[in-house]
C-alpha cells in the first residue's frame, strides 16, 4: 500500500500543475499552455514509473515505449518553454527538432515490443528491465531490447548539457534586454527562473543519478523509493509553481515595444551630426535625470526618455552603455536610491512610512524598493533611516 503511494506522488503533482495551467489558458498565456503540455508528458513518465516500481509487468510491457519517449523529452520541451518565455512567440518546425532523439528511441522501442514473443516479453519486463540477468536466454530481440536501453542512458546524460547552457543563455539575454528598456523591471525579470534554472540542474542531476544507479534499486524498499520521489515531487511543484507565476514573458516585451515605437514614430530627429547629437543627448540625459527627476515615474521605459529628447532608443541605450556604464534599468534605479537616501536621513519625513518614501522615488512596490535598496546599500530602508536619524 505504501508503495502506491508514495510511487505517485511526482505523477499527481504534474497532473495538478497540468490542470492548472491549462485552466490558465483561457488567458492566452502561450508560455503557461505549453508548461500544461510540459506537465502532462512528465505525468505520463511518472505513471510508467508507478507502474515499473509496483510491478505492474503486463502494464509496464507496452507503457516501457511511452516512459523512454517521456524521459528523453521532458527536457527538450523545458527547452521549448524556455525559449517561448524568453525568444520565440511562435514556434515552428524546427524548434521541435530537439525532440527527434525521443521519438526516435520511442518508435524503436514500440517495434521491438510488437517483434517479441510472449516468452521474450515476460524475460524483458520481468528481469531485463530490473537487472536481473540471470539464467536469460539472449535472443536477437533482447539483445535489441539491451543496446535500446544503453542508448537511452546515452542520450538522455548526453542532452542535457546544451539545453543547460543554452537555457542559462536564454534567459541571461532576456534578462538584459528587459534591463535596458525598463525602469521599473518587477515581474518582468526571470530572476526566479535563474533559481528556476537551479532546480531544472538539480532534477537532471537527481534523474541521472536514478537512471545510472539502475531503477531497480528503490525497488527493494519503501525507504529507498521515498528520497526520489521526495526529491522529484518538490521540484516538480517548484517548476509548476514558479511557471504559474510568471506572467511576463518575451510576448509582452515585443507588445510593449511594438506600442511605444508607433507612438515615437512620429519624433523625427533633426540633427544628422550623430557625435555631435550625441554630445547633447548626453547633456540633456543628465538634465532630464538630475533637474527634472524624471525617474519617479514609476511606469519609465527608455521610449519615453527617447521622446522626449525626440532621439530614439538605441541613441539612449548606446549613451547609458558607453557613458554610464550600465543599463538603462539599473541607472534610473541608482537616481531613485540616491533619492530615497536623502528623504530616509532627513528628520522632516520622519511621518513617511517606507512605502512612501518608495512612492516618491519612484518604485512601484515596497516590495521592489525593499529588495532594490537592499542590494545597493547592504541595508534595508528601514534600519539605513534608524542609523543615520540616530547619528543626526
Amino acid at each position: 500500500m505504501w508503495k502506491i503511494v508514495i510511487s505517485v506522488i511526482p505523477m499527481f503533482v504534474c497532473l495538478f500543475w497540468c490542470i492548472v495551467l491549462f485552466i490558465e489558458h483561457r488567458t492566452q498565456n502561450k508560455a503557461k499552455t505549453f508548461l500544461s503540455f510540459f506537465m502532462f508528458i512528465a505525468f505520463l513518465l511518472y505513471l510508467g514509473h508507478a507502474a515499473y516500481f509496483n510491478k505492474e509487468y503486463k502494464f509496464y510491457g507496452f507503457w516501457d515505449s511511452i516512459y523512454l519517449f517521456c524521459s528523453l523529452a521532458v527536457y527538450p520541451l523545458y527547452f521549448i518553454y524556455l525559449k517561448i518565455i524568453t525568444k520565440k512567440t511562435n514556434l515552428n518546425f524546427k524548434d521541435f527538432l530537439v525532440l527527434l532523439p525521443a521519438f526516435s528511441i520511442g518508435v524503436f522501442s514500440f517495434i521491438l515490443y510488437f517483434m517479441m514473443t510472449p516468452e521474450e516479453l515476460t524475460v524483458y519486463t520481468q528481469q531485463i528491465i530490473y537487472h536481473n540477468f540471470n539464467n536469460i536466454e539472449w535472443t536477437p530481440i533482447l539483445h535489441l531490447q539491451q543496446i535500446k536501453l544503453y542508448l537511452f542512458t546515452i542520450i538522455f546524460v548526453a542532452q542535457i548539457i546544451p539545453i543547460l547552457i543554452y537555457g542559462s543563455k536564454y534567459i541571461k539575454e532576456y534578462n538584459q534586454a528587459i534591463m535596458n528598456y525598463y525602469a521599473d523591471t518587477e515581474k518582468k525579470t526571470l530572476d526566479h527562473f535563474n533559481f528556476l534554472l537551479i532546480v531544472f540542474i538539480l532534477t537532471s542531476l537527481a534523474s541521472s543519478t536514478v537512471d545510472l544507479i539502475g531503477r531497480s534499486y528503490f525497488t527493494q524498499s519503501n525507504i529507498h523509493l521515498l528520497i526520489p520521489a521526495i526529491i522529484f515531487g518538490c521540484l516538480l511543484f517548484m517548476v509548476g509553481y514558479l511557471g504559474y507565476k510568471q506572467d511576463f514573458s518575451i510576448e509582452n516585451f515585443l507588445k510593449d515595444i511594438k506600442n511605444n515605437e508607433a507612438l515615437a514614430s512620429t519624433i523625427k530627429i533633426s540633427i544628422n551630426d550623430t557625435e555631435l547629437y550625441g554630445k547633447n543627448l548626453f547633456e540633456n540625459l543628465k538634465k532630464l535625470l538630475e533637474e527634472n527627476e524624471i525617474y519617479k515615474n514609476k511606469d519609465l521605459c527608455i521610449t519615453d526618455i527617447a521622446m522626449m529628447l525626440n532621439t530614439n532608443r538605441t541613441y539612449i541605450s548606446k549613451i547609458m552603455n558607453e557613458k554610464f556604464k550600465t543599463n538603462f534599468s539599473t541607472m534610473i534605479n541608482h537616481y531613485r536610491i540616491e533619492h530615497a537616501k536623502k528623504i530616509l536621513k532627513d528628520s522632516k519625513y520622519r511621518q513617511l512610512n517606507i512605502n512612501e518614501i518608495g512612492e516618491l522615488s519612484g518604485f512601484s512596490s515596497e516590495s521592489s524598493f525593499y529588495r532594490i535598496f537592499k542590494n545597493h546599500e547592504n541595508i534595508s530602508p528601514g534600519n539605513y533611516r534608524k542609523k543615520h536619524l540616530i547619528n543626526h
